[in-house]
């Protein structure tokens, strides 16, 4: 038996087991320690998710010193589990002596996580200077994903194929362990937070974007790219080509929202109206709201000039689709305008002006109400009354406040105590003033 197993051997007695995870621990030890199973990737993996669920405990040191010492490679879970346990030290001395661009991102996430920017940086530079990722195709199987696999039976496609890649996939980082951000696109966002650097970034986004990174993180280094040369380096031209010629662009709501720009500063009216609709596909909150006014301006402009004068149709449809976006009521006033001069049906937005207006109404009249300064329940319960049914998070807000202010009369303390009830269910808290 290898003398790190022994070593790990007494965290079996310590204290008592009664969580899961130390219980999955026991099992473990179990199974390798005593019984000197043998090990694999999935092992790690599985104890690395297990120590990942628990408090700080330097037995991982000695597990990941274990699996490094049987030849099996290095994961992004152990590296996170690392991180999180204060050993991040470890973690980067690890990966530094097999240099994986692959799970360098979860590397660098969870340093970033923890504050860790200096050491973050460090990854970042000994990962350039490594050039092209070598990976020992003795330790990496190749993967193929289950999920395109049509015999599955649809509902448990995921948990077979997370069960698979766990053995097979050194990269693999579940759902609920990942985050959204790549944790490269964020520390040079950091590093590189001024506009004057953004060459830069730029420069440090494409290199790493090259490396052998998963496909998500590859797609997030080049998004922030182009936006960095965009809205720092006014690199207009450049970064439209690059885009229009991008094999992940049409997928991509942000580099839509980058050429959404680009597209309006230069007049590309064709181009911008297909990424306001790609927009609106994936969600109509993505859309910039000044950036949509610049537009509808920009193209009524140059329609009634006697240009784009094809792109009319399309023009309706889209601003259509995406007219919750305009928040200024002077170009909402100058598109429903336009609609009416090019006679196109203009029903939808006159529904959402009178929202617009009765928005604006709402901020004036909470406004005066922080203005009165009301003191007692009693004035709130009246403020309450001039509410109308769209105006429900005032409402909300009122009750909370209600539910705060000292009573100084018996009515007072019945109301307040109703608000108190009211605020655990916020439908009963709607009814508290609308029904």
């Amino acid at each position: 038996m290898h003398p790190l197993r022994l070593r790990v051997l007494p965290f079996l007695f310590s204290r008592g087991m009664g969580s899961t995870w130390q219980r999955g621990l026991q099992h473990y030890q179990k199974a390798i320690v005593e019984c000197g199973s043998s090990m694999g990737l999935e092992h790690a993996q599985r104890v690395a998710l297990l120590f990942l669920k628990s408090e700080k405990n330097h037995q991982l040191l000695k597990w990941a010193k274990l699996f490094n010492s049987e030849g099996i490679p290095t994961c992004s879970l152990v590296l996170k589990a690392l991180v999180k346990h204060d050993l991040w030290r470890f973690a980067i001395s690890l990966w530094c002596n097999g240099v994986n661009a692959t799970l360098s991102d979860a590397l660098v996430e969870e340093l970033m996580s923890k504050s860790l920017w200096r050491q973050s940086l460090l990854v970042v530079e000994r990962l350039l200077e490594s050039g092209p990722c070598v990976i020992d195709d003795s330790k990496y199987v190749p993967l193929s994903d289950l999920r395109e696999l049509k015999s599955i039976p649809d509902g448990s496609e995921l948990a077979l194929n997370d069960g698979f890649r766990l053995s097979y996939d050194a990269a693999f980082m579940p759902p609920e362990e990942s985050r959204n951000t790549s944790g490269l696109a964020h520390v040079v966002s950091e590093v590189f937070p001024v506009r004057s650097q953004w060459q830069t970034a730029v420069t440090i986004l494409v290199s790493l974007s090259e490396q052998s990174v998963s496909e998500k993180t590859h797609k997030q280094l080049l998004e922030l790219a182009a936006a960095k040369a965009v809205y720092f380096g006014e690199r207009l031209d450049d970064s439209f080509l690059w885009i229009m010629n991008c094999s992940f662009a049409c997928n991509s709501r942000f580099l839509q929202r980058t050429l959404f720009r680009i597209s309006v500063l230069r007049g590309f009216w064709k181009e911008a109206i297909f990424a306001l609709e790609k927009l609106s596909f994936f969600d109509t909150e993505e859309i910039p709201s000044l950036c949509l006014h610049d537009f509808c301006l920009g193209f009524i402009k140059d329609y009634e000039s006697g240009e784009c004068t094809e792109l009319l149709e399309k023009f309706i449809f889209a601003i259509s689709r995406s007219i919750s976006r305009v928040q200024s009521v002077t170009v909402l006033d100058e598109v429903l305008s336009f609609f009416v001069r090019v006679g196109a049906d203009a029903a939808i937005l006159k529904g959402e002006h009178l929202l617009v207006n009765n928005k604006r109404k709402t901020i004036k009249h909470d406004m005066c109400f922080n203005k009165k300064l009301v003191r007692s329940i009693s004035d709130i319960d009246n403020t309450a009354s001039l509410l109308n049914r769209r105006q429900w998070k005032f409402a909300l807000s009122l009750l909370k406040k209600m539910a705060e202010t000292e009573p100084i009369s018996d009515r007072e303390k019945i109301l307040s105590r109703a608000a108190r009830l009211s605020l655990d269910n916020w439908e009963t808290g709607l009814m508290f003033f609308f029904d």
